[in-house]
C-alpha cells in the first residue's frame, strides 16, 4: 500500500540522517553546551572522588541542580574509555536505543502497524527535542525510558512483582531527573483503580529505591547533594509566575518546535478518543499528568526543548492508540490516511529545520577531509593554553582541554546571587582585580537580559563591564572574549588545574 510505503520511506530517511550526524559528530562539540559541560565536570569530579563539588571552596565554584544517576553513568563510561565526551555520547545513544525500543513495543501493543510505529519514532527523532537528547549530552531520554518501562510493566496486567519492578524503575527515573513525576503518578492511579495491593508494592519499591539512592549519595557527597538540590533545583523559577510556564510551553512547543503542533493535535485526539470509547488507560493518565508537570518545568528560565521529549513520546503513543481506536469502517481508512499524512508532514517539517541543514554541512566538511571547526573540541586553543587563567561561562571548553573550570555552571551563580549574595564577593573581587587574563562569554555583556535572568548574574556582569572590554570573537561567533583594561591591580599566580584535581 502506498501509505505504508511513504511511512517506511520517511522513517528510513530520518534514520539515515541521524546515523550520519551521530557518526560524524561522535567526538566533537555538536550539541555540547554549558549544560553538557556541567555534566562532564560532575562526572570528572566523581572520578576524582568528589561528589557534588562544593558551591564555593578554594577559589572554585561548583554547585548543581542535576540528579545523581547520570553522574554515575558518565563517570563509569569515562573511566572505561578515558574520554569524557565520546563515552557520554555513546552511552546516551544506547539509552535512546532503549527508549525507542520501548516506544516501538508500546505502539505495536496499542495496535499500530509496523510502518506507523517506525514513522512515529522517526517523528520523535526528527524534532529538536529528539536530536538534542540523542546527539548531545542530555539525560532526558533516560528518565523517559524508565518511566515508560514502569507504565509498560503494569499496563496489561498488574502483579505484585510487576508493580515492584515498576516502582523501582520510577524511583530510578527520579534519580535521573527530579521532574520525572508523570510516570509514577500514572502508575499509582492506575493501580489504585485496578489492584490496590499491587499499588502498595509499587509505593514501597518506589520509596525504597529513592530512599536508598538519596542516602547513598548524601553520604558520598558529605551532605552536599540534598542541600544543593534544595537550593538550586527550582532556582530558575524564582522570578517567574505560573503564567510564564504556559507562555514558555506555548513558545517552545507550538511556535519553535516544528513537529509538535500537528503531532500534539493528534495526541490530544488520541486521548479524547480513548476516553469516549472507555479505553482510558495508563498512557492517557501519563499524558494528562505530564501537562501540569511541564507547565511547572517551563517556568524555569533555563528549561528548553529537551524537556519536550516526554510530550512528544506520549503524544506518539496516543497516535498509535488513535489509529487502533477507529471502529467505523467507512471513516477508518480516511482517518488513518489523515494520521499518516500528518505524521509524515510533521516529520519532514522538523527535518527541514535542523537535521537536513546539519547533514549538508557535515557532508561538505567530510568531503573536504576536515572536521567542522564550529564543533572543535578546543575552539579557543590560545585561551586554554597551559598556565593561563581564564573565566569561562561554558565549562565544556576548559573541561575538554583537560582543565578544571573556575565556575562549573554559570547558571548556578545567578541563583546563588539570590540565595547567598556574599558568596560571589570573592569572584567579583578577582574580576575587579583583573586577575583573569580573559573572560570567555556565550553572549556579549551588552545583552543585559541574559545576565539578568540566565548566567552569572547582574553583580558579576557589572564587575566584568567595569574592568574588561571585548577584544575578539571566536571564528564561528559562538564566544565573546573579553580582556582586562590595563594591567592586573593585584598580580597573583593564577592557572586552571588539571581536570583530575577537584580537592
Amino acid at each position: 500500500m502506498l501509505r505504508d510505503a511513504v511511512l517506511i520511506a520517511t522513517a528510513a530517511f530520518t534514520g539515515l540522517l541521524l546515523v550520519v550526524l551521530a557518526v560524524v559528530h561522535i567526538d566533537d562539540r555538536y550539541h555540547v553546551d554549558a549544560a553538557a559541560g556541567a555534566w562532564m565536570g560532575l562526572a570528572a569530579a566523581a572520578r576524582a572522588g568528589v561528589w557534588y563539588p562544593s558551591v564555593y571552596a578554594h577559589g572554585f565554584y561548583g554547585g548543581t541542580r542535576y540528579a545523581p544517576l547520570p553522574i554515575v553513568a558518565q563517570a563509569a563510561a569515562a573511566a572505561l574509555t578515558g574520554s569524557v565526551l565520546a563515552s557520554a555520547k555513546v552511552l546516551i545513544l544506547a539509552v535512546n536505543a532503549g527508549l525507542y525500543a520501548v516506544v516501538w513495543t508500546i505502539s505495536r501493543r496499542r495496535g499500530a502497524p509496523r510502518p506507523l510505529a517506525a514513522a512515529l519514532i522517526a517523528a520523535m527523532l526528527a524534532s529538536s527535542a529528539g536530536q538534542i537528547t540523542m546527539l548531545g549530552i542530555r539525560w532526558d531520554a533516560f528518565a523517559t525510558l524508565l518511566q515508560l518501562t514502569a507504565l509498560l510493566l503494569v499496563a496489561d496486567r498488574s502483579t505484585r512483582g510487576r508493580a515492584a519492578l515498576a516502582g523501582a524503575a520510577a524511583g530510578l527515573a527520579l534519580a535521573v531527573k527530579i521532574s520525572a513525576l508523570w510516570g509514577p503518578a500514572a502508575v499509582l492511579v492506575w493501580l489504585l483503580v485496578r489492584d490496590r495491593r499491587s499499588a502498595v508494592w509499587f509505593v514501597a519499591a518506589y520509596l525504597g529505591v529513592v530512599g536508598v539512592l538519596a542516602g547513598a549519595f548524601e553520604l558520598l557527597s558529605d551532605g552536599r547533594m540534598l542541600r544543593q538540590l534544595n537550593t538550586f533545583a527550582f532556582g530558575g523559577t524564582q522570578s517567574t509566575s505560573p503564567t510564564d510556564g504556559f507562555h514558555r510551553l506555548y513558545q517552545l512547543a507550538l511556535r519553535n518546535e516544528r513537529l509538535l503542533p500537528l503531532f500534539l493535535a493528534l495526541g490530544v485526539a488520541g486521548v479524547v478518543a480513548a476516553a469516549l470509547r472507555r479505553r482510558f488507560g495508563p498512557y492517557e493518565l501519563a499524558f494528562c499528568f505530564l501537562l501540569p508537570v511541564l507547565v511547572v518545568v517551563m517556568r524555569d528560565v533555563g528549561a528548553y526543548e529537551n524537556h519536550l521529549l516526554d510530550l512528544e513520546v506520549l503524544a506518539g503513543i496516543e497516535v498509535a492508540g488513535l489509529w487502533a481506536n477507529v471502529d467505523r469502517r467507512r471513516s477508518r481508512e480516511a482517518l488513518r490516511l489523515v494520521i499518516a499524512a500528518c505524521v509524515v508532514l510533521a516529520t519532514l517539517n522538523a527535518l527541514r529545520y535542523q537535521a537536513i541543514p546539519d547533514v549538508r554541512r557535515a557532508a561538505s566538511h567530510e568531503l573536504r577531509g576536515r572536521a567542522d571547526p564550529r564543533y572543535a573540541k578546543r575552539p579557543l586553543p590560545e585561551e586554554a593554553a597551559a598556565g593561563t587563567c581564564v573565566l569561562y561561562e561554558d565549562a565544556s571548553i576548559p573541561i575538554l582541554a583537560g582543565q578544571r573550570p573556575t565556575v562549573l555552571d554559570a547558571f548556578i551563580l545567578h541563583r546563588l546571587q539570590r540565595a547567598d549574595p556574599t558568596a560571589l564577593d570573592a569572584l567579583a573581587q578577582r574580576i575587579g582585580d583583573r586577575t583573569f587574563s580573559s573572560i570567555v562569554l556565550s553572549f556579549p555583556l551588552t545583552n543585559a537580559g541574559w545576565f539578568a535572568t540566565l548566567d552569572f548574574g547582574t553583580k558579576l556582569a557589572a564587575a566584568m563591564r567595569a574592568d574588561y572590554r571585548l577584544a575578539s570573537e571566536s571564528p564561528d561567533g559562538s564566544y565573546f572574549i573579553y580582556r582586562p583594561i590595563g594591567t592586573a591591580r593585584r598580580p597573583t599566580a593564577c592557572h586552571l588545574p588539571s581536570l583530575s584535581n577537584w580537592r
